[in-house]
């Protein structure tokens, strides 16, 4: 029968009820679940609040339990990526009865936080009622923080150990990637990603930016951990510090400077910065891009193509010569002057001019103007941004 309840306060410390409390905590090493999910599970499961430290991350994990008591098989987890159906239902019987209390069921007492990790009655903040520990791992533990001690929590806490070490180990070794495909994966959770980054030799609080560089990966812009990651055509370089200068040529996209846990985020702002790369600059700082980094975010490719001054550039670029005259309208942009687009693009002053003035004709508009002006620049750019995506 599924999602039957279960709750520590209604059993009698019998042989039977010991078993039915090993299958509960064998049946979340089973599912993998997270160790989010492992504590949160356990503080229902024992009605009063529960915790995880690992030093070895740096993280630190506390559940209260909820008004109601678990099923064994939730629909939500703390981690998109658990999965409690292995689970097996009925672990602790149908015949569930009432028995001693320990705390409430909304955790208002016996509550223990950020206990050292040794003994049990830990004192923290003039908060603490009482609670037991157990070491789970160096100088990591699990902890249940309640007033008074049940029969069963002895065996609940030597489970959850015997869980949080298993689910502990077991994270980094389920991806198989190298630790920096870990460090920048979306998809992996902060316990694992944190892991990594410790064996990288870098805290995770501490600041990195990553950088989304197109092409191979040049000597002198080398970044932590053995090598860079491929995304296709973008290599992913997780940096502690900027060189002071990019090799000619390089287009480079800058994310912020972010905690190292937060790399993930840092690589899709690279990646946006990326796309703006080659207009202007070859190195673009996210940081920098204030409202076009929105632009960027929201407008889609079928936005784009409805916009007619993209039409009327791509109607340009499919006539003779029209990627020359693409070249010239980007200079342009970027320079502010036919002068300086000439020089750019080498080509004479005349020529640069006659190119503007047929763009003018198509697009229908003029570029001297400062609104005409942003206009250009503005269609342009989304042309740039639809044939360069993530």
């Amino acid at each position: 029968m599924k999602g039957l309840l279960l709750r520590l306060s209604a059993l009698d410390a019998d042989a039977e009820n010991a078993v039915r409390v090993i299958s509960f905590f064998d049946g979340l090493i089973a599912a993998k679940v997270s160790p989010q999910t492992l504590v949160r599970e356990t503080a229902r499961l024992a009605e009063c609040p529960a915790g995880l430290t690992d030093p070895a991350t740096g993280l630190t994990f506390r559940a209260d339990p909820t008004p109601q008591p678990p099923t064994l098989n939730p629909t939500t987890t703390d981690n998109p990526g658990d999965d409690l159906r292995g689970v097996p239902s009925g672990v602790l019987g149908d015949d569930l009865r009432d028995g001693l209390r320990g705390v409430s069921g909304d955790g208002a007492s016996g509550v223990l936080r950020g206990a050292s990790c040794g003994g049990s009655g830990d004192v923290v903040g003039g908060g603490f009622v009482g609670g037991v520990v157990r070491e789970i791992s160096g100088a990591g533990c699990v902890w249940l923080g309640r007033s008074e001690a049940l029969p069963l929590d002895e065996l609940v806490l030597e489970r959850f150990a015997i869980a949080a070490r298993l689910l502990l180990e077991a994270a980094p070794r389920e991806r198989g990637g190298g630790l920096i495909e870990l460090v920048l994966s979306e998809d992996v959770g902060e316990l694992e990603r944190c892991r990594a980054l410790r064996l990288l030799n870098v805290e995770p609080a501490e600041r990195v930016r990553v950088l989304a560089v197109e092409g191979e990966v040049p000597d002198g812009v080398g970044g932590i951990g053995a090598h860079d990651v491929s995304l296709g055509r973008v290599h992913a370089v997780v940096v502690r510090a900027l060189p002071e200068r990019f090799p000619r040529g390089l287009r480079v996209g800058v994310g912020a400077a972010l905690p190292a846990v937060e790399a993930p985020a840092s690589l899709r702002q690279a990646r946006t910065a990326l796309r703006f790369a080659g207009m202007g600059a070859d190195v673009v700082h996210y940081d920098g891009l204030g409202a076009l980094a929105v632009i960027a975010a929201r407008m889609r490719d079928e936005d784009i193509a409805a916009v007619p001054d993209v039409a009327a550039l791509d109607g340009l670029a499919a006539e003779p010569n029209g990627a020359g005259t693409l070249a010239v309208l980007a200079a342009f942009c970027a320079t502010g002057s036919a002068r300086r687009a000439a020089a750019r693009v080498h080509r004479h002053h005349s020529t640069i001019a006659a190119r503007l003035a047929h763009a003018e004709a198509r697009l229908g508009f003029s570029f001297s103007t400062p609104g005409g002006r942003r206009r250009l620049d503005l269609a342009v750019m989304l042309r740039h941004l639809r044939d360069r995506p993530e």
